[in-house]
């Protein structure tokens, strides 16, 4: 993996600060808790900083969660989300210094199922790419930042097995919805696998889709990323990932390769920022995703 995108090696440890915020609610003259399950005034924070390791929140087949490359860096980061309409409204925020490199420091994403071992509190089920009959992931997403301030993606891993470690992890799946100056000049770099024509679908119009390959990533399996071709942001999207990955499946035009086979093991996706410098925020207005066999 290029260093400047390795926000892979990430360290992981217990979480460092959980801080619960709420207004109170009194009824008949006398304070009570409310299940914060169900009430949409309950607020989590997960906040990370200099010295920390990882953060995270669960529920259902989602879950929030941050970490860092380098945990001795000068940082501030938080996720504020509410359990009641979780992932619905969860915030991901970070203060990075002004005049960073292009390094990408993070990766805070919400994950729907597995992604690489983060497993969510109801798993989802791992199905061969052949078996798929939809996977379809829809969001409404802000973000408030300079243009290099993060990248925003979704990204994902496939596995030869059911068992999805490292040891069985076939490639690794990015696709770009807010792409930095510094990720473009990165996909420039790699071998060009052409332009994915994606239909309209949902929220998104047909989107011309610029493709690279990366031959060995972090964990030495091939690295596949896709950004917008008109270098457009697509925050508020519908992504067909089922047709995204049957292109793969095809013979490419440009190459006359076929970099998947259909064998390949599906169990889970992750969206989120890859904060590089300055301060800003995202913000899930809201995330689904359908997954069919």
């Amino acid at each position: 993996m290029n260093h400047l995108f390795n926000r892979r090696t990430v360290i992981l440890g217990t979480a460092a600060s959980l801080l619960s915020e709420r207004q109170a609610r009194v009824l008949a003259g006398e304070a009570r808790t409310e299940d914060p399950k169900h009430d949409r005034t309950f607020k989590i924070v997960l906040t990370d900083v200099k010295g920390t390791t990882h953060q995270d929140y669960g529920s259902g087949q989602f879950l929030a969660f941050q970490a860092v490359n380098d945990p001795t860096a000068d940082r501030l980061q938080t996720v504020t989300l509410t359990p009641a309409t979780f992932p619905q409204g969860t915030i991901l925020s970070w203060n990075w210094p002004d005049d960073a490199d292009d390094r990408v420091k993070s990766w805070n994403k919400i994950d729907y199922g597995n992604y690489l071992n983060t497993i969510t509190p109801v798993p989802v089920i791992s199905s061969k790419l052949n078996a798929i009959s939809s996977l379809i992931q829809d969001a409404e997403i802000s973000y408030v930042a300079p243009p290099d301030s993060a990248n925003v993606a979704l990204d994902f891993f496939l596995y030869t097995s059911e068992s999805s470690t490292e040891q069985t992890m076939v490639c690794e799946i990015q696709v770009f919805l807010h792409t930095t100056p510094g990720a473009r000049r990165f996909m420039s770099s790699l071998q060009s696998l052409g332009i994915y024509d994606a239909p309209a679908i949902g929220r998104s119009p047909p989107i011309k889709w610029t493709v690279a390959r990366q031959q060995s990533n972090f964990f030495k399996t091939p690295y596949y990323l896709f950004r917008p071709s008109d270098e457009s942001d697509q925050l508020t999207s519908t992504l067909d990932v089922k047709a995204l990955l049957d292109w793969l499946r095809s013979a490419n035009q440009r190459t006359g390769s076929i970099y998947l086979t259909g064998e390949e093991y599906f169990n889970g996706l992750a969206t989120g920022v890859e904060p590089i410098r300055k301060s800003g925020s995202v913000h899930f207005h809201s995330l689904a995703v359908t997954y069919a066999r």
